[in-house]
């Protein structure tokens, strides 16, 4: 995902997220959904309730995550739409894209004629939802913020398509990767865990607080989160308040490491002077789907390198 992309979600982010669209009752419940023969009764993540009447067979997704859940899952020849930034797997950038969660292309997902369009929460969104809705295309909204609820996203997408064998199967070996992840953790046998600054934009230092995906990630891989109490979700940062936090080690999404080593200002910063200033793979990292586990190797590999 380029950089620009990235402000741009970013920059988005920090808006108040709404929760809920017009013409659809909502639920106070969890978000559950019952199984059995359609018609099948969905609440989805923003406490939406829809009635999928049969079995969906063209889905249009909104965000990357939720493209490779859908693939995950053995539903990529079910997919007719996907957004701008979905890029994986490579069957994707052959797929129609309808926009994105920030920019939706309404009238092309319309002619696309999906029975389901999964879609991440956001305010943007809403009218979207709503002049979808009224075409009498289902939306639903699916937007995982942990671990634990990748899997059950997995779990009730899978239950909404009439594939819980793959959902079952696809869960099992996440939650075994995972069991045998933490344990590699464990062995490592560190006295002390190592902070750890998540670096989204060197520009404007856009970081990651407490509550957010990343921050998760970063504690599972064996450190702790240097902006941790700094915040809840997506924040920026002064270079004062980078100093005074002084991480171990900095983890740059992007290619940016060279530019953080060489910059004048930082060279008193630990994480600096100790030459630990590592990049990863942007995209493993920040999409809470079916390759967390990859996700959480590429940020091991930097801390305990």
């Amino acid at each position: 995902m380029k950089k620009s992309v990235v402000i741009l979600v970013l920059a988005s982010l920090l808006l108040v997220l709404a929760a809920g669209c017009a013409g659809v009752s909502k639920s106070d419940a969890p978000p559950q959904e019952v199984t059995g023969p359609y018609p099948m009764i969905v609440v989805d993540d923003d406490g939406r309730t829809v009635v999928i009447d049969t079995e969906p067979m063209r889905f249009v997704s909104l965000a990357p995550n939720l493209t490779e859940m859908l693939f995950a899952l053995g539903l990529g020849d079910r997919v007719v739409g996907v957004s701008d930034f979905c890029n994986y797997p490579l069957q994707a950038l052959e797929i129609e894209k309808i926009g994105n969660a920030f920019t939706p292309n309404v009238e092309k997902m319309i002619a696309l004629a999906p029975d389901v369009v999964v879609s991440p929460r956001g305010s943007v969104l809403q009218e979207a939802v709503a002049l979808l809705e009224q075409n009498g295309i289902n939306v639903l909204v699916y937007d995982p913020k942990t671990i634990d609820e990748i899997e059950d996203v997995i779990t009730r997408i899978a239950a909404m398509a009439n594939v819980d064998v793959n959902g079952k199967n696809l869960v099992s070996g996440l939650q075994m990767q995972r069991k045998e992840f933490a344990a590699r953790v464990a062995a490592a046998g560190q006295v002390s865990r190592p902070s750890a600054f998540i670096l989204l934009d060197l520009d404007y230092l856009f970081t990651v607080g407490d509550g957010e995906y990343l921050s998760e990630l970063i504690e599972a891989a064996g450190a702790v989160n240097a902006a941790s109490g700094q915040g809840v979700g997506y924040l920026m940062l002064s270079e004062e308040v980078l100093f005074e936090l002084d991480p171990d080690i900095i983890i740059c999404t992007f290619s940016m490491s060279g530019q953080v080593l060489a910059k004048p200002a930082w060279k008193e910063l630990s994480a600096v002077k100790n030459g630990r200033v590592f990049d990863v793979e942007d995209d493993l990292v920040s999409r809470p789907g079916p390759r967390v586990i990859l996700g959480l190797e590429e940020l091991y590999r930097a801390i305990h390198q």
